[in-house]
C-alpha cells in the first residue's frame, strides 16, 4: 500500500525570490461547511485535485494570538482533476506529491 502526501510550494512573500515552504493544503472553513467539505474544497483550490475525504487521522487544538483553533487532518483519495495552481494570492509556486 502506498501513501501519497500532497504538498505545494508556498511562498512566504509574493516575491519569487522570497522564502518558500512545503505545506499541505489547508485553510479556513466557510460558513455552513463541515471539516470534510473544507478539506475537499481547500485541496481543490490549492492544487487542482478533486478528492474524496476518507477518514480523519489527527486533530489538534490550541490558541494562537488569542484566537482558538482546531486543525483536523484527513486521508483523502484523488478522484479527479489535475495539478493546477489556482492561487489568487500569488503565493503558490508548484505542486508535488510524495510516496511513502
Amino acid at each position: 500500500m502506498f501513501t501519497y502526501i500532497l504538498f505545494f510550494t508556498h511562498g512566504i512573500t509574493r516575491k519569487p525570490e522570497g522564502e518558500k515552504r512545503w505545506p499541505i493544503p489547508s485553510g479556513g472553513m466557510e460558513e455552513g461547511e463541515t471539516f470534510e467539505q473544507c478539506c475537499s474544497r481547500e485541496v481543490w483550490e490549492e492544487t487542482g485535485y478533486k478528492v474524496s475525504v476518507l477518514e480523519q487521522i489527527h486533530e489538534k487544538s490550541g490558541e494562537s494570538y488569542g484566537i482558538a483553533y482546531t486543525v483536523r487532518y484527513f486521508t483523502c483519495e484523488v478522484i479527479g482533476g489535475a495539478p493546477k495552481i489556482q492561487d489568487p494570492d500569488g503565493l503558490i509556486y508548484c505542486i508535488r506529491h510524495r510516496v511513502s
